[in-house]
């Protein structure tokens, strides 16, 4: 007899799941009331929260009542990609522009491709969750290049997009394997889809964490601009040294 999972990790798992699914809400209030002073970045990954946000009830209903959310899982994948190659893309200045662009249409259309021909729609979307890991983890890992680089030249603080760049590579990195092997667990035995979920559902905790983190941290660096003051001996006067926007 194959051993199972004690009930009491399934109810975790669901738990994990719904903390998760629901947590999203509390990056998205911070980033709305510093909607008018965040970077262009992170009103990209704002936009990225408020999504998930009203994409968790859409999904619960799916999957409750449709007993289907495949689909869904379609679209997600697309905005997300999307909204956070907008905020790498504007984090690292807009650099290399063709090659965002042709980035994005390949994505596009792997993603149209795995949902009419490669999986179907109303199975999980194997191939484009594959390729769009390679490109957001390319994207983090240039993020952290570049920073790397200028803390070199400057002392420079933690911004918000440092810890949701983490968050991400967290993520992307650990759950990416539950992703692919998520069809051939289904098709193996319930305990192991669960097993399989609860790793990704539990990444994502921490990938939330973080983002939290960076929007608090981004926050703080908005108290702490306008106090940092440079005399100009020329005029005798103290201007204040506003904070460089990032990516520009």
């Amino acid at each position: 007899m194959e051993p199972q999972i004690p009930a009491w990790v399934s109810k975790a798992h669901v738990f994990i799941n719904y903390l998760g699914s629901f947590g999203i809400i509390i990056p998205a209030l911070l980033g709305w009331r510093q909607r008018n002073r965040l970077p262009t970045p992170m009103h990209a990954v704002w936009w990225y929260c408020i999504y998930w946000s009203l994409e968790a009830p859409v999904n619960v209903y799916c999957r409750r009542v449709l007993h289907q959310n495949h689909p869904l899982h379609h679209v997600d994948v697309l905005v997300e990609t999307w909204l956070l190659g907008l905020a790498y893309y504007e984090a690292l200045g807009r650099r290399r522009q063709p090659w965002w662009l042709a980035a994005g249409a390949f994505f596009t259309a792997i993603a149209v491709a795995d949902a009419t021909i490669f999986s179907d729609i109303f199975h999980a979307n194997v191939y484009a969750r594959t390729v769009q890991t390679i490109l957001l983890l390319a994207c983090i890992m240039l993020y952290f290049e570049r920073w790397i680089h200028e803390a070199n030249r400057q002392v420079r603080p933690l911004d918000g997009m440092f810890y949701i760049s983490a968050g991400l590579f967290i993520y992307y990195a650990g759950s990416i394997t539950g992703y692919v092997l998520a069809p051939f667990a289904r098709s193996v035995s319930w305990d192991a889809q669960t097993a399989l979920g609860i790793v990704i559902d539990a990444l994502f905790l921490g990938c939330l964490g973080l983002i939290i983190a960076g929007f608090r941290a981004e926050r703080r660096l908005q108290v702490e601009a306008p106090t940092t003051v440079e005399a100009n001996p020329a005029t005798m006067t103290v201007p204040v040294r506003r904070r460089e926007k990032q990516g520009t």
